[in-house]
């Protein structure tokens, strides 16, 4: 099923390989990927940049709505917040990293850690030089991505 050497991967080449080293990571199993992990991991990046980029122009939807005008409004005041939402939700769905001093690509909490920091790092390095000048959207932001947050915690 893998595309001869020299070609590009097809789309469901590209899911089948995410899946895979998904389950690597998660399993820390380094059988279940034949291709280089600084490959796997460019590949995690591009396609987390994607997802990104998803739910950064999800309210571009409005733009059917409302009219080209009003939908990119819209769509400059929302897209800080659709974008929080989804990176947030991957934040929480992505394994949890382990404590510890890691060596990227000898064990598996290099993974995780790697996995888990990458949410928030595509999120700040975006929205953080405009939006970080709001004491209010850097607490909420913050918080997003904090493991434990909840009622009571200041």
């Amino acid at each position: 099923m893998t595309s001869p050497p020299g070609t590009a991967l097809t789309v469901a080449e590209a899911a089948d390989v995410a899946r895979r080293v998904v389950d690597m990571f998660v399993d820390g199993d380094a059988s279940a990927v034949e291709v280089e992990p600084v490959m796997t991991l460019d590949l995690l990046w591009w396609l987390g940049w994607l997802y990104f980029a998803a739910w950064t122009m999800l309210p571009l939807v409005l733009v059917g709505v409302v009219g080209p005008i009003l939908g990119v409004m819209a769509w400059v005041v929302l897209a800080p917040w659709s974008a929080l939402i989804g990176m947030a939700v991957a934040h929480r769905l992505l394994p949890a990293s382990e404590e510890g001093t890691f060596r990227l690509f000898a064990d598996r909490g290099s993974f995780r850690w790697a996995l888990k920091g990458w949410a928030p790092s595509v999120y700040l390095s975006v929205f953080q030089p405009v939006f970080f000048l709001s004491p209010g959207f850097q607490r909420i932001a913050l918080r997003a991505f904090e493991p434990g947050s909840g009622q009571g915690r200041r």
